[in-house]
């Protein structure tokens, strides 16, 4: 997607040119879709505020017209009974590409994930023997919050 945006709008359009960069990092860093992001600020900076919005509604219109379509339809046949039927039987696909990606990081999480223990918030002494860790107790005039 990137490379994508990055053609259009440096090479052939030249609306942007050695900020892209700064750009992307913008579009990064706030909440939603990087490309409805990186858009409203390419509008903006060709046309201001009247091209933020009308990039807003140029990449948001058409997905919200096409799902609304789609609920529409989707609504009509909703009570046939072979729709209905492929539905429950997409239930369990859901479900296992839900639990698929769980599976795989608690895997990746190698048992530290599950420990009964808390990690403690003070470092080792060097007081307790351990080479490296944390110490069982806070440091020397530390103590715990109730």
């Amino acid at each position: 997607m990137l490379p994508l945006i990055e053609r259009e709008l440096i090479t052939k359009r030249k609306w942007i040119e050695k900020e892209f960069l700064d750009l992307l990092t913008l579009a990064q860093s706030v909440p939603g879709p990087i490309a409805v992001n990186t858009a409203v600020f390419v509008g903006y900076k060709v046309r201001g505020l009247r091209g933020a919005a009308a990039a807003l509604l140029g990449t948001v219109t058409p997905s919200f017209v096409i799902i609304l379509a789609i609920a529409i339809f989707f609504a009509g046949i909703r009570q046939n009974p072979v729709v209905d039927a492929a539905f429950k039987g997409m239930r369990p696909a859901v479900v296992a590409l839900i639990i698929g990606p769980v599976l795989t990081l608690s895997a990746a999480c190698t048992g530290r994930c599950w420990s009964s223990s808390p990690p403690r918030p003070w470092p080792s002494g060097g007081s307790t023997g351990r080479r490296s860790g944390y110490s069982p107790r806070p440091p020397h005039g530390h103590r715990l919050r109730s």
